[in-house]
């Protein structure tokens, strides 16, 4: 227990032996001494303002004049100077750049499959269908005709299709040319097996007209050229399982025709011959020629 006389203890930054060093007037002209870290209980020394360091004290930091007891640097009124703010990152004009190219491909992948959906038709006898034929007014469709081989001198049916458009057929093709008498439509439809195209006219069809459909043939074409008693139209082009039926020899559709089915996606046989196969007319068959 301590008794009166004895100095009550202190904390550890109480007074202990009493600093040999100058004096500093305290606020009512008393001396007191420094504590640790600066006047005890006095104001700052001549020079200090604001709460910045005692004149003779360590220099301040890179930042401003350092807070009290070495702290952090204070603002102009002795508060803690906010920290700085956050820099902002200059990612976000790459990020939109991104996103937006993504979208832009979705768009076209997306509008490429619905175009191709669009272009993609069916229609005509038989509900058939193609891609760029189906949009060439008046094209025919059949499906499923058989390719059998018959004996070569029967008659095959082909339900009035003038030229026919598939079916049974002789072994033997015929030749593609242009030929000037009408052709046995067996050997015709082997060659439409093969991807040839045949245009059968009307024999009544003008001089002119006539040698306009001659000079779409050049040798080695995939086409064949007859007249043909019987045709619906002045000119009929037929491929396999396709027909289109043409006002005259000028119809802009009987070129988009054949550049369609001309060795097209209907045929069984792509790449087999037009040539070396049966080179005679219809009559000359007959004869046994």
């Amino acid at each position: 227990m301590t008794s009166p006389q004895e100095p009550h203890p202190q904390g550890p930054h109480g007074p202990g032996p009493r600093y040999p060093g100058p004096q500093y007037p305290g606020p009512y002209g008393g001396p007191q001494p420094p504590g640790q870290h600066g006047p005890a209980q006095g104001g700052p020394p001549p020079g200090a303002q604001y709460g910045g360091a005692p004149a003779g004290g360590p220099p301040p930091g890179p930042h401003g004049p350092g807070g009290p007891h070495g702290g952090p640097p204070q603002g102009p009124y002795g508060h803690h100077a906010p920290p700085p703010a956050p820099k902002k990152k200059g990612g976000g004009g790459v990020i939109a750049l991104v996103v937006g190219a993504v979208v832009l491909l979705l768009l076209l992948v997306v509008g490429g499959g619905v175009a191709y959906v669009m272009t993609r038709t069916d229609g005509g006898v038989g509900g058939g269908g193609g891609l760029a034929g189906g949009e060439i007014e008046g094209v025919r469709f059949y499906d499923e005709l058989s390719r059998d081989h018959v004996e070569e001198g029967e008659t095959v049916d082909y339900d009035g299709d003038l030229p026919p458009v598939g079916g049974e057929h002789y072994p033997r093709w015929q030749d593609c040319g242009v030929y000037d008498e009408p052709l046995r439509a067996e050997f015709g439809v082997h060659s439409l097996e093969h991807g040839a195209v045949w245009i059968g006219y009307d024999p009544a069809l003008p001089e002119s007209d006539v040698q306009a459909l001659a000079d779409l043939y050049s040798p080695g074409d995939y086409l064949l050229i007859s007249p043909m008693e019987g045709v619906e139209t002045p000119v009929v082009a037929s491929a396999w399982e396709v027909q289109l039926p043409l006002d005259g020899v000028d119809d802009p559709r009987l070129s988009r025709f054949l550049a369609e089915y001309t060795q097209g996606e209907r045929t069984p046989e792509p790449g087999a011959p037009c040539s070396g196969g049966h080179s005679g007319t219809g009559a000359e068959f007959e004869a046994g020629l």
